[in-house]
């Protein structure tokens, strides 16, 4: 905080400093280094420094001009807070997988009893942590670990079998599974390769079609015979099931486990990390800032459009400007600051 106050850092690189020590992935760590040196900060700049020659333009007409501005000059000062615009509306676009670069993925991992969840439940944790048996129904009651995939890191969640019981505790297992599968924000249901479908495979594959969360269809036991292949589930159902979102691996052998790693951030997150290095939003107070200066350069392009005087416009321009500034802590007041470093934790 010391440093901010001083002025030898801005405030996204003192949120910077606080996400490298949270950092859990080489991928987080790398983003964190970046805004540091100043990356956001750097993006925001010229954006800034455009958006203060417009409000001087407005400024000067205001003090000098005795008329209006007429719809010519409105549409030209428009055109240029519109270039504005689609650099800001860029970095906010970029939140929806900076949030999951930062906060993580919930994955379920669903199917029948004796497909393997455990078994891919460890193969993804790279360690034991779920018991293996052959027996049926092990796994009675949902396990949560955290680990990291393509270098977003996920919370893993191994869930009971799903089938037709009359066990008390499997159905209060099973309802845990059913809830897990709208929690997650991706569904991997796992079925059993070296068998043919049966029917609660068939009948929860018509759950996943009919949860509103995307899912991932997982061939497990590659390293026996394969009685299931991809194209056998896409004739299920084409318009639901693509190739691109199967996978077949091995959770005894690992076979295939690169390349879920890989083609499951792409398939669903629409990123190559070995390829993204675009300024992303990361901070859910950044793309808040970001998302209200874009609703404030908006409203000043419409006031003036609808014949109110410059005067309004400049008020929704000096908003969106005070937006920007709190992003790196120009405007930013003490309360806020104060919020902003209760997040350290400062025994690390």
């Amino acid at each position: 905080m010391r440093a901010f106050i001083s002025g030898r850092i801005d405030l996204t690189q003192a949120e910077a400093v606080r996400d490298l020590i949270d950092a859990q992935t080489e991928y987080q760590t790398r983003l964190a280094s970046r805004q540091l040196k100043g990356e956001l900060s750097n993006y925001l700049q010229p954006i800034k420094t455009d958006l203060l020659e417009i409000i001087v333009h407005l400024e000067s007409a205001v003090e000098f001009v005795e008329e209006n501005l007429n719809t010519s000059s409105i549409e030209t000062l428009a055109k240029h807070i519109a270039g504005i615009v689609k650099k800001l509306k860029r970095l906010a676009d970029s939140y929806e997988f900076g949030r999951i670069v930062r906060s993580g993925v919930k994955l379920a991992i669903v199917g029948r009893p004796n497909v393997g969840k455990s078994s891919f439940f460890n193969m993804l944790l790279q360690k034991d942590r779920a018991i293996v048996t052959d027996i049926p129904g092990t796994t009675r009651d949902s396990l949560v670990e955290q680990a990291s995939l393509g270098s977003i890191p996920v919370h893993l969640v191994d869930t009971a079998g799903i089938h037709q019981t009359s066990d008390i505790i499997e159905k209060m297992g099973i309802e845990r599974s059913y809830t897990a599968m709208v929690d997650a924000d991706l569904v991997l249901q796992l079925i059993d390769g070296s068998t043919y479908l049966t029917d609660e495979d068939k009948n929860l594959l018509t759950k996943c079609f009919e949860n509103p969360v995307p899912f991932a269809l997982i061939i497990n036991k590659a390293d026996l015979e394969l009685k299931v292949t991809p194209e056998d589930l896409i004739k299920l159902n084409p318009d639901k099931i693509i190739e691109k979102n199967i996978f077949t691996v091995s959770a005894k052998t690992y076979q295939g486990f690169d390349e879920l790693q890989k083609n499951l951030v792409i398939s669903f997150f629409q990123k190559d990390l070995s390829s993204q290095e675009d300024t992303l939003i990361l901070d859910a107070r950044h793309f808040s800032l970001i998302s209200n200066t874009i609703e404030e350069l908006h409203e000043g392009v419409e006031r003036l459009r609808e014949g109110y005087s410059e005067e309004v416009a400049l008020c929704h321009l000096h908003l969106a400007l005070k937006k920007l500034g709190e992003i790196t802590g120009e405007t930013t007041i003490e309360d806020i600051l104060g919020q902003i470093f209760s997040t350290f934790c400062v025994g690390k």
